[in-house]
């Protein structure tokens, strides 16, 4: 309809202005060129703004398949292109948030284990905190395997057809794992720090014990070889003298207790650093996808503004020619007028 009233405005106008050529002796062949001119780009004109309200309809289209791929629910998986994608998502955020409570467990596992004296809790603590690490080395690995096989998932329905790199699908897709991979990483990471935190206060509390049982502050040394052996009995050796062994024996055992909990705690801590590493290399991998991805989204949202501009300047510009044609009208109306009242033609029959 808009393309027929600008053929229909543009006739008009050109009709116009050659009868104005016509009365006052100007050259017709000039504005006939450049009337021809004008129409056909007000005919462009129309074309542009319809291939860029098309092309918002598109990116808006792709703008809702990208927040599919972040907020899909599981009747999302319905939808060609992502068929079981999302049971695999939910399942890996559930192993996620099982991360996430065992970590807290034992965040309070070894705030518990910092005010116990006796060696008997904290066996009980350690027998616990063994088995929520033991947990964690499980969950971690099955959580990598499932973001490893949603990646092989995701290149795979990548070569089938509609479904390739850059289409709303594939963003979506990639996206959700990109983020999904981070969020372990970083979960990770959490057991890290709290692997160097558990160090740290097994040395604290292992000076306070000693300060305790000698009434004296043992140098670096001391502290590093009973750090490392667990074997308090040399140090403690005047204090068993002065107190008796059976005095002493109950904090030689808890230091021994404690010694064990940390040493396996860090050893099976540290095989997740693997775990980390490669999901580094897997971030890293994804990042060059990650960056194309929103080079096209950037290079999107430009041509929409472009487009949009042309749109602002194809409407001024069809303003301005309805104005001339609206003017072009008058000046004909009035040509006619004086052509009519210089032959008079009602005093012919005179």
């Amino acid at each position: 309809m808009r393309n027929l009233l600008t053929v229909c405005t543009a006739a008009v106008l050109a009709s116009c202005c050659l009868c104005v050529s016509l009365a006052c002796g100007f050259p017709s062949s000039l504005l006939v060129s450049r009337m021809s001119s004008w129409f056909a780009f007000a005919v462009k004109i129309e074309a542009v703004r319809d291939s860029f309200e098309l092309g918002k309809r598109e990116q808006a289209a792709g703008n809702v398949d990208i927040e599919l791929g972040l907020q899909g629910d599981l009747t999302s998986s319905a939808q060609p292109g992502f068929e079981g994608f999302y049971e695999q998502v939910k399942e890996i955020e559930n192993l996620l948030n099982t991360l996430t409570k065992l970590l807290k467990d034992l965040q309070n596992s070894n705030e518990e284990s910092k005010v116990v004296t006796k060696a008997s809790a904290m066996k009980e603590v350690k027998k616990r905190m063994e088995k929520d690490v033991n947990e964690v080395t499980k969950i971690a690995r099955l959580a990598k395997s499932k973001v490893e096989q949603l990646n092989k998932d995701n290149a795979v329905n990548r070569e089938k057809p509609g479904f390739g790199k850059g289409s709303g699908v594939d963003r979506s897709r990639t996206t959700t794992t990109v983020a999904l991979t981070k969020k372990l990483r970083e979960r990770i990471l959490e057991f890290q720090t709290l692997r160097e935190e558990i160090q740290k206060e097994y040395r604290d509390v292992v000076e306070r014990r000693v300060f305790t049982v000698t009434g004296e502050r043992a140098d670096e040394e001391t502290i590093d070889k009973l750090i490392e052996t667990g074997d308090g009995e040399q140090i403690f050796q005047r204090a068993i003298q002065e107190q008796g062994r059976g005095r002493v024996l109950d904090t030689l055992q808890e230091i021994q207790e404690r010694h064990d909990a940390v040493k396996e705690i860090e050893r099976k801590l540290l095989d997740l650093q693997q775990i980390f590493l490669d999901l580094g290399v897997l971030v890293e991998a994804q990042g060059e996808m990650v960056n194309n991805i929103e080079t096209q989204v950037t290079g999107a949202v430009e041509h929409i503004q472009t487009g949009t501009n042309l749109l602002q300047k194809a409407k001024k510009l069809q303003k301005n020619t309805r104005k001339w044609t609206c003017i072009g009208i008058i000046i004909l109306l009035i040509i006619i007028l004086i052509v009519i009242l210089s032959l008079k033609p009602w005093s012919w029959g005179k």
